[in-house]
């Protein structure tokens, strides 16, 4: 609700001032209104009526409802205190003096459209500016709220662009387009290597433990966003199916149409002492803690502090992991803490370690996923029973191998 619209009508109610308290209240007004009508259809007979998912699906879209207005009413006190301001200073130093009040934006929120209301200061050729917009931090290029970039986020690093808006849009009261989603994907990480600049940790006591993690994430891109070695080995096995007549594995089609980011990542891992039982307790527990939820808890292990994240796209793993040895160093000059490396297995990360470990005339044991080894291994040794008739020599050798 508008604040001038308010004030008329709370105007109407007699001659004289009206109390700013009650100005502000009587934004309220709609809200209200709308919940005391959701009260009176919750007690009527079409809501007795209803099944609980239709209650549940009517009660939902009502509720979001309520949360727009409510925040309505709250963007309409904002705007009714607002102060015109005489510091307002451009980025070149150009002070704002001419104003305009009542320079209207609506805003995306998970629950609908919002409509705010702010002063625009203004100055000839120039973009206007909005203090109350940078109070808010609200987006600069767009009109969603961080809600939506968060929900968008969180659904396209798991699931295709078109998917996500999908699931975005279900959760929520409003629609998110496939592209809407693509842009602001893109843009909630473009500050990524300044969030973690402007949060680098100070130093650490000697017997604190230096990790340095890598994996690799693979995503489908375009036949021309490939890696020449990939784009290489897709093609090959194109002519080799011609060739031979028979289709491509479904698997490998998948591969060749993936491109690999590589993400490394830098932590501080304080020394937390366990013994094999306090280790197997904590991922089994114990037949009394089972029967007795008032048991001591487990001993956990150590918990990661200060970390830091290193991802690209275009970058090849060795460089990625030289940034990570790079932080870890500048952690770590004199490199009195132990460092020490976790990798899934992958033969290029192992080498790079060693690589960048030389460089830096370090000692980096690499330790290996554990969860990776058992899967390598009952693969290796499901293949040694096929083809070795039971041969407990082949598969003893083949879950020793690494």
């Amino acid at each position: 609700m508008d604040a001038s619209i308010a004030q008329d009508r709370a105007g109407d109610a007699g001659a004289g001032p009206v109390p700013a308290a009650d100005l502000e209240d009587a934004l309220f007004a709609e809200v209200r209104q709308h919940l005391e009508s959701m009260i009176g259809w919750a007690r009527s007979e079409e809501a007795l009526a209803l099944e609980h998912d239709q209650f549940e699906g009517t009660t939902l879209t009502g509720g979001f409802e309520v949360m727009r207005l409510f925040t309505e009413a709250h963007m309409a006190v904002r705007t009714a205190r607002e102060q015109r301001r005489a510091d307002v200073v451009d980025a070149d130093g150009d002070r704002r003096m001419s104003t305009e009040a009542g320079q209207e934006h609506t805003r995306v929120m998970v629950y609908g459209p919002v409509r705010t209301s702010r002063i625009a200061y203004q100055r000839h050729r120039k973009p206007n500016l909005y203090p109350q917009d940078r109070e808010l931090s609200w987006a600069a290029v767009h009109s969603y709220s961080a809600g939506v970039v968060k929900r968008v986020a969180q659904a396209a690093a798991i699931v295709p662009f078109e998917q996500a808006a999908a699931q975005v849009s279900a959760a929520g009261a409003i629609t998110i387009g496939k592209r809407q989603a693509e842009e602001l994907a893109v843009g909630a990480v473009a500050d990524f290597e300044e969030f973690y600049a402007a949060r680098r940790p100070g130093p650490c006591p000697a017997g604190t433990g230096l990790l340095i993690t890598a994996d690799g994430s693979a995503f489908p891109v375009l036949p021309g966003a490939l890696r020449p070695a990939t784009a290489k080995a897709a093609r090959a096995r194109t002519q080799a199916a011609m060739a031979s007549g028979w289709p491509d594995d479904p698997g490998e089609v998948r591969k060749s149409k993936k491109r690999s980011a590589e993400l490394a990542a830098v932590a501080d891992i304080p020394p937390a002492p366990r013994t094999p039982g306090d280790i197997l307790t904590a991922l089994f527990g114990t037949p009394t803690a089972r029967a007795d939820r008032r048991a001591p808890a487990a001993r956990h292990g150590p918990r990661a502090e200060g970390k830091t994240v290193l991802a690209s796209a275009r970058k090849p793993i060795p460089a990625v992991i030289g940034e990570a040895f790079a932080e870890a160093h500048r952690r770590d000059p004199r490199h009195l803490r132990p460092w020490f490396a976790v990798v899934d297995g992958n033969h290029t990360q192992i080498g790079a370690i060693r690589t960048h470990a030389a460089q830096y005339q370090v000692t980096v044991p690499v330790l290996i996923d554990f969860i990776h080894v058992i899967q390598l291994s009952t693969v290796s040794a499901h293949m040694s029973y096929v083809f070795a008739g039971r041969s407990v020599v082949a598969i003893d050798v083949t879950l020793t191998r690494r």
